[in-house]
């Protein structure tokens, strides 16, 4: 059986594992050889000619620093202006802290979408990412995950609360949406969140099954208008815009000190805003 299949059944079967302590690996695809540059460089430059200024590097903290370093600084050669934002939900701080701390990335992805509010394992997260890149960035929701978040309470809600009518559950599902944002751009130096999102759409990992994508380009069509119920483009505007009021999150870094759920629905939370420039 090949190493590298590409099997739908099998996880990850399609990557391969790059040995870069090999010489003959670093120059293929980072230094290049006989006139030409390596590999890698040759995609970033690709993207850059198709007008592309930013990258998300998938499980970042699984390469080496030095070949981060190398393919940030060939890329910001190019355009200064280049953002990089490495993905380390599951990476350990140890692996952050050496391969991604000097590298030149931006941001590191922060986990929001699984803190339950009261683990201190978010706070630590915030704190590392801070020390290898200038912040972290919240997440409202992740592709890594079977459903989105309205799916996911909307179905929860139908399950636990047989007849409730259809209202209310679109108000509830708009409410713990836009909380999870508020909280993932709050708590982060920046946020980002799933293509569509703000329309609430139904499924996050439909690439396998195609009726299912066809279900979801049908619903974002249809909730395009923001007067849509399920259009919460308001909201996310609306915390968008106080975000704005309390800093501006191109020139400052914000440190979660402190965190407590004070009940009835209330969150305390102690941070620190930071100046780049110190």
């Amino acid at each position: 059986k090949p190493v590298v299949d590409g099997s739908l059944e099998q996880e990850w079967s399609d990557v391969a594992k790059i040995n870069y302590e090999s010489p003959a690996a670093l120059n293929c695809f980072i230094k290049g050889e006989n006139g030409k540059p390596g590999l890698w460089k040759e995609v970033i430059d690709w993207f850059l000619d198709s007008g592309f200024d930013g990258f998300r590097c998938d499980a970042a903290y699984k390469i080496p620093q030095k070949v981060w370093k190398e393919l940030i600084d060939h890329t910001r050669a190019r355009n200064p202006d280049a953002v990089y934002i490495a993905e380390t939900l599951g990476g350990s701080w140890d692996d952050m802290e050496k391969n991604i701390a000097g590298s030149g990335f931006d941001l590191c992805t922060q986990g929001t979408y699984y803190w339950d509010i009261e683990d201190d394992w978010y706070r630590q997260e915030a704190l590392t990412a801070l020390k290898v890149a200038r912040g972290g960035m919240g997440m409202a929701e992740t592709h890594d995950v079977p459903d989105s978040v309205a799916a996911g309470i909307s179905r929860l809600l139908r399950d636990q609360f047989n007849g409730m009518a259809e209202t209310k559950i679109r108000q509830a599902v708009e409410a713990v949406c836009l909380r999870d944002y508020a909280l993932s751009a709050l708590l982060g130096s920046a946020v980002s969140m799933e293509y569509g999102f703000e329309r609430q759409l139904g499924v996050a990992s439909v690439f396998r099954e195609p009726e299912l994508f066809a279900q979801r380009r049908k619903d974002a069509a249809e909730r395009q208008d923001p007067s849509h119920p399920m259009n919460i483009s308001a909201g996310i505007r609306s915390v968008n815009e106080y975000i704005e009021q309390i800093t501006d999150r191109n020139d400052t870094a914000v440190r979660l000190d402190k965190i407590e759920c004070l009940g009835n629905g209330v969150i305390r939370y102690d941070c620190t805003v930071t100046n780049h420039d110190g």
